[in-house]
């Protein structure tokens, strides 16, 4: 392994906060799209990357790349549900596509990386956490015999916009908070619709509490 990659996989690692397969993995797909990037002589510092998961594949990229979610140089395509990514020019969208090539991984040579991505491993990986790690430890093993044997790549032309179209915002009149949403006007998806949480009896003190709900609270008692 080269010394450089070995040292992204401990960063990315880290980032991570677990040794997942899905980083090693990833991690040498980035370095496959990279090296095949150059060949094309893109220009470095002018990536866009898109991934078409939403697990260990996107922090691969973020480490490797520093094209990130929130600054909007990775996109997110979790819908495509594989395990691919692409590293792209953003100005002439050329790029290159890695993938997992399953026809190259023998289940019966390899058959914990097989299962791996047919997810067809032992249910016991999600209880079983000691028992995950021997699996994930196996699974590791057994793609560090074909590391890019595992793969393919192909030359793309991405169809994404180079910049996204900045939405306006509004401020919500049941919450008063502000969102941004396309022709954003009337209540937030929250308040109009619910959503991800609801709130609780707890109070919690920001410690940035206005005068004005000071000055309330002073009078209420």
């Amino acid at each position: 392994m080269p010394e450089n990659l070995e040292n992204e996989i401990k960063r990315t690692y880290e980032f991570h906060k677990r040794p997942a397969p899905g980083i090693l993995i990833g991690c040498y797909m980035v370095d496959l799209a990279l090296e095949k990037l150059a060949e094309l002589g893109a220009p470095a510092g002018k990536l866009n990357a898109v991934v078409e998961t939403d697990v260990c594949l996107a922090d691969a990229v973020q480490v490797m790349t520093g094209c990130t979610a929130g600054n909007k140089y990775l996109k997110i395509k979790h819908e495509y549900g594989r395990y691919a990514c692409a590293l792209y020019d953003r100005t002439t969208k050329k790029g290159v596509r890695v993938f997992v090539e399953l026809e190259n991984i023998d289940k019966n040579k390899h058959p914990n990386l097989y299962a791996f991505f047919t997810r067809t491993r032992d249910e016991k990986v999600l209880s079983d956490m000691e028992y995950r790690a021997a699996v994930n430890d196996k699974v590791k093993a057994e793609f560090l015999l074909l590391k890019r044997k595992a793969l393919d790549c192909e030359g793309i032309t991405v169809n994404l916009p180079t910049k996204e179209k900045v939405n306006p915002a509004a401020v919500c009149p049941s919450c008063g908070e502000s969102f941004v949403a396309p022709g954003a006007s009337g209540t937030c998806l929250y308040c109009g619709h619910g959503g991800y949480y609801t709130r609780d009896d707890r109070t919690l003190d920001s410690g940035l509490t206005t005068n004005s709900k000071m000055d309330s609270a002073t009078s209420a008692e």
